[in-house]
């Protein structure tokens, strides 16, 4: 809806201003004061009509040349301001401070939008009646006009034809569904050969897993060789082993014997300094004394790094052991599993008894 229009320089409008209001709007004015101008400049913006020079104030132009500019704005109810301008510089329109050329008596398509109004909107002062002064084959053809008939009698002819090529189209499928019944009869039996490829696929994939199993039974076969030969190597070491830990606790018992020689040493030591303190003792014997005292001690750091040697071999007899276990506990489960495969003993494999009827 237009809310108020800017006049300027526009016939006898000098700088008129208007504000519509909701509903109806009416001009009241004596003869000659500008109300059929106002409409004049309202329908030069909406239609681009008239596009002489003839809207100009007699005071804007000098000959066929303007000395100003003439301008009609018109805004509307979204917010939207329209201008149709004419001047040296400009022959157009701006729409939201859009310039837009005005070619001719055509409106731009940005300005029809923000209008939305057609011929039908519009009346002038001495227009007859819309409709009801003309005839009725001019009624019929503006009808037409409207709602195009042509194009309607085109799409209903072109409808029937669509309708018979579909009654065509369905007798001449009929007639392929009946001859596709009597060909699919000639495939019944792919319901029973469906049913045997999914029987062969289930026993290809038991295949599959029987050979599967056949693969980790000669692993373990390999693992149990790998494990015996590991035990042949290791029974060396465990000999050897076993006479080290004789050893070993012959040399603990000759520690424990030197640790008591030991502790007497130091008990004559301390009894000889105390004698010392009483009684002179002969210096020979005191040099004997010491010799002995130290060869003992030569003889404890002797046994002292043979100890650490000895604890050193008791730590890899202890894995080697473990190792022996862990070798055992294999060989025992490959063999349980090996007593359960019924082998063919020419080519080693597995001998599977599944019987596959068709």
């Amino acid at each position: 809806m237009i809310v108020s229009v800017d006049i300027v320089n526009f016939q006898s409008h000098p700088d008129t201003h208007i504000d519509f209001t909701d509903g109806l709007n009416v001009l009241v004015g004596s003869s000659r004061s500008g109300k059929s101008a106002i409409r004049r400049a309202i329908m030069w913006v909406i239609t681009n009509r008239p596009s002489g020079l003839g809207i100009v104030s007699w005071w804007n132009k000098k000959g066929d040349k303007l000395s100003g500019e003439t301008k009609v704005t018109i805004t509307l109810d979204n917010g939207t301001v329209i201008s149709r301008v004419r001047s040296n510089e400009l022959n157009g329109y701006i729409i939201n401070g859009k310039v837009l050329e005005a070619v001719a008596t055509s409106v731009p398509e940005e300005i029809q939008e923000a209008f939305k109004m057609a011929d039908v909107n519009m009346s002038g002062q001495f227009d007859a009646p819309f409709l009801v002064s003309q005839s009725a084959g001019a009624v019929a053809q503006y009808l037409n006009e409207i709602i195009n008939l042509e194009d309607a009698d085109y799409y209903q002819k072109e409808i029937e034809s669509d309708r018979r090529k579909c009654v065509s189209d369905s007798g001449d499928n009929n007639k392929k569904i009946l001859e596709l019944s009597t060909a699919i009869k000639e495939f019944d039996w792919l319901d029973r050969a469906e049913q045997l490829t999914a029987s062969i696929k289930e026993k290809l994939s038991k295949s599959d897993s029987i050979g599967k199993e056949i693969e980790a039974i000669v692993s373990l076969r390999d693992s149990r060789q790998e494990a015996q030969e590991k035990l042949e190597a290791l029974q060396p070491i465990v000999a050897k082993a076993s006479q080290l830990m004789i050893s070993i606790r012959k040399k603990q018992e000759n520690i424990e014997t030197l640790r008591s020689e030991l502790s007497k040493v130091k008990e004559l030591q301390v009894s000889l300094q105390e004698a010392q303190k009483t009684k002179d003792i002969p210096i020979d014997k005191i040099d004997r004394c010491i010799r002995r005292i130290t060869k003992q001690k030569e003889s404890h750091d002797v046994l002292h790094t043979e100890l650490n040697s000895i604890q050193k071999l008791m730590v890899v007899y202890e894995a080697q052991v473990e190792s022996l276990a862990t070798a055992s506990k294999e060989l025992k489960a490959v063999e349980r599993e090996l007593s359960l495969v019924d082998l063919c003993p020419l080519c080693g494999a597995k001998r599977d008894h599944v019987e596959v009827h068709f």
